[in-house]
């Protein structure tokens, strides 16, 4: 055991001595990540309308986005995976979304590297089946998509198996789905994949990981003086088994998020850009001038933004165009 948490701390220098020559985190105009966002999509074999259907997706599903492809009729399609099943459907079937925080698996036996490409060098193995816990997204210069991910808080999985700390290709990943976890915006659910913690002071750590979406029940709030927004004490459910633990409170999409959706909100000053996923990097696809109407229809919550602006509003313009904007738009929501 002794040894186990010392691979883990030591791969966690490791990782952070190898920074500087990691590939950067730059801008990426395409997300690897997102939800379907039509109540039935159906997946095709190849990139076009004609080909064999062989998958049926429905709102709310969640995709990784492998790679796009323009067809020779000029239609925008994406390739991707949940679960086992890979296939193609049409960009605009999806809402983009970033891929930090992502707790995904491994689809085979496959390396994390120390730059996000294959030619780099290998610093551990990621085994069939293991999870990674996603806080970096990078698409190289060959159009690979690649993800900086550990598994540095999954003691569980850790034990019996090598700790990793790098990039790993994600066409080796999956994200793994379950029908618990296909809900709609009227269930309490994770807004973002999160360690569960022993006390409020959000010090110990239980060792289990909540993930994206997953269904949750808030059975208590506690704040301190000096934390405005407070944390939740939850319950949530493993493998049939009920266990409790404490979350921040930001990472729960609860009522009070879902209670915008649907509703217009007038824009502030802050920020003018509407980004085609929620993230500060990804591609501005419109901007709006202050005072703008704009409808809210979802909400992400990134806890790894460094400047503190993580919360993202999925929103409508009033051309009907959609897109991401951050919190800092609105005033008071």
């Amino acid at each position: 055991m002794k040894k186990t948490i010392c691979a883990v701390l030591c791969l966690s220098v490791i990782g952070s001595l190898f920074a500087g020559t990691d590939a950067k985190a730059a801008s990426t105009n395409d997300a690897l990540f997102g939800r379907i966002a039509e109540k039935v999509v159906y997946v095709h074999r190849a990139a076009e309308e004609k080909e064999r259907v062989t998958q049926k997706l429905y709102y709310n599903d969640e995709m990784l986005i492998l790679a796009n492809f323009k067809n020779k009729a000029g239609e925008n399609w994406l390739r991707v995976r949940s679960d086992d099943h890979t296939g193609w459907i049409q960009e605009d079937q999806i809402r983009p979304y970033g891929a930090e925080g992502l707790h995904l698996n491994a689809v085979k036996d496959t390396g994390a590297r120390r730059g996000a490409d294959s030619s780099e060098k290998q610093t551990g193995t990621v085994q069939k089946g293991k999870g990674a816990d996603v806080y970096m997204s990078f698409i190289n210069k060959k159009g690979e998509r690649w993800v900086k991910a550990n598994n540095i808080v999954l003691y569980r999985e850790t034990i019996g198996s090598s700790a990793f700390d790098g990039w790993i290709k994600l066409e080796d990943l999956t994200i793994m789905t379950s029908s618990e976890e296909k809900l709609g915006l009227s269930s309490r659910t994770a807004a973002k994949t999160t360690v569960i913690y022993k006390d409020s002071g959000l010090k110990t750590k239980t060792g289990y990981v909540l993930p994206y979406k997953a269904p949750l029940n808030i059975k208590g709030v506690y704040k301190s003086g000096n934390d405005a927004s407070g944390v939740f004490k939850v319950s949530f459910n493993i493998k049939s088994r009920t266990y409790e633990g404490w979350i921040p409170r930001d990472y729960a999409d609860t009522y009070a998020y879902q209670g915008l959706y649907g509703k217009t909100f007038r824009t502030i000053i802050l920020d003018t850009a509407v980004h085609r996923s929620a993230t500060h990097d990804s591609r501005v696809v419109a901007h709006y001038k202050p005072g703008t109407n704009l409808v809210v229809t979802d909400t992400f919550y990134d806890p790894f933004d460094e400047d503190g602006f993580g919360k993202w509003r999925n929103v409508l313009l009033p051309n009907g165009q959609k897109g991401w904007v951050n919190d800092t738009a609105f005033f008071g929501v």
